[in-house]
């Protein structure tokens, strides 16, 4: 009899565990790297959990992007479009972080200011374990952050995310470099919502519908061919307009009619001849996007004045952080990093060590001229 009473307790028990575990709600987040499947807590955070199903529930995620990637931390989101724009959010709620739940690796937590109550949409998944972010009194530095949730499935591509290339955007730090975007997120056993396209900041002459997810391009020089990927979510402006003098076969012909061995290799404006070929007009200056001018990177050439650049370009053949952003003054916007070379830096170290000379007022010309024959970009 007794025996038969403990089985049925256990059954009752197993049951009841079962019951609990299937009611957990369940929000599945499908971003450009993958999907990531995230169970809440709402019974040790019922208020945090009401509030995050209200912004999944309203489509208020779908386009965000996670815009702050530190790989021995944590990656956060939920609140930026691809413009660094701000979402206008509900009012803050309170802080549950004394519900005994810790930031432990895989955990999904709220983002907040300062202020221990001001959590509203942001929230972050930790990649690590983060005891000092758990609750440790209820004091302004002691709250702590509220963990709600966990990932069950997908932390590989939490993962992904962690390991992305980053830089600077303006005032924020560690920005992902290519957008890593949440195209949608609703919950588990609900109708799925249309997953909406990413918003992009808007640029000059270019339509981006039309562009591939990844624009490469390729110049095909006398000397080899490489391949370059532009950044087009950090400096919009320059590569739909650099995009275009491509499309167009502008820098078919052209030659690269300044090489110092030491800095960069310049080239896309004149021809074997020396002469310089008539352009559109100026682009506004992306310096500030917080790419540095490092070996291997893409800029745009251009005169003493910040905003003058128009078609030529240099490729830096080591790191010139003089070149880079520094303040919006004539002698501070540096030069706009706009891609990087991703394969053929054995070409570009070729160029840079040809023999040059002194051409009519042009100095460190290349004695033999090195050409693009061709520059396409590649599907």
């Amino acid at each position: 009899m007794r025996k038969t009473f403990v089985l049925a307790c256990l059954c009752f028990l197993f049951v009841s565990v079962s019951y609990a575990n299937a009611k957990a709600p369940v929000v599945i987040m499908e971003t450009s790297m993958g999907a990531i499947h995230i169970e809440l807590n709402d019974e040790k955070a019922p208020v945090t959990v009401a509030n995050f199903l209200k912004y999944v529930r309203s489509g208020f995620y779908d386009g965000t992007i996670f815009h702050r990637v530190i790989p021995n931390f944590m990656i956060q989101g939920g609140g930026l479009t691809p413009n660094m724009s701000k979402k206008k959010t509900r009012a803050a709620i309170k802080n549950e972080a004394d519900n005994g739940l810790t930031n432990d690796r895989g955990t999904l937590a709220m983002a907040r200011t300062s202020a221990p109550h001001s959590a509203t949409a942001q929230f972050f998944i930790n990649v690590k374990n983060n005891p000092f972010l758990n609750h440790r009194g209820k004091t302004m530095r002691g709250w702590g952050y509220c963990v709600f949730g966990k990932v069950i499935k997908g932390m590989d591509v939490v993962d992904k995310i962690r390991y992305t290339q980053t830089a600077t955007r303006g005032f924020r730090r560690n920005v992902p470099v290519q957008t890593v975007t949440i195209t949608r997120s609703y919950v588990q056993g609900e109708k799925k919502p249309a997953a909406r396209p990413a918003v992009r900041r808007a640029a000059p002459n270019a339509s981006f519908a039309s562009m591939p997810k990844r624009s490469v391009v390729e110049l095909d020089t006398t000397m080899g061919k490489i391949q370059i990927e532009l950044f087009r979510n950090l400096a919009p402006v320059t590569t739909s307009n650099f995009i275009e003098y491509v499309k167009s076969g502008f820098y078919n012909g052209t030659i690269f009619h300044r090489v110092i061995p030491n800095f960069m290799v310049q080239g896309g404006g004149l021809t074997p001849d020396m002469t310089k070929k008539k352009t559109r007009a100026a682009i506004q200056n992306e310096a500030d996007n917080g790419l540095k001018n490092e070996r291997g990177t893409l800029a745009m050439a251009r005169t003493s004045a910040p905003h003058s650049a128009t078609a030529q370009f240099f490729i830096n053949v080591k790191n010139n952080p003089f070149l880079n952003h520094r303040g919006k003054t004539l002698r501070g916007w540096g030069y706009c990093v706009f891609g990087k070379v991703i394969k053929g830096m054995d070409v570009v170290d070729k160029i840079r060590y040809t023999k040059t000379a002194t051409k009519g007022f042009r100095r460190n010309v290349p004695v033999q001229p090195v050409i693009i024959r061709s520059a396409k970009l590649l599907p």
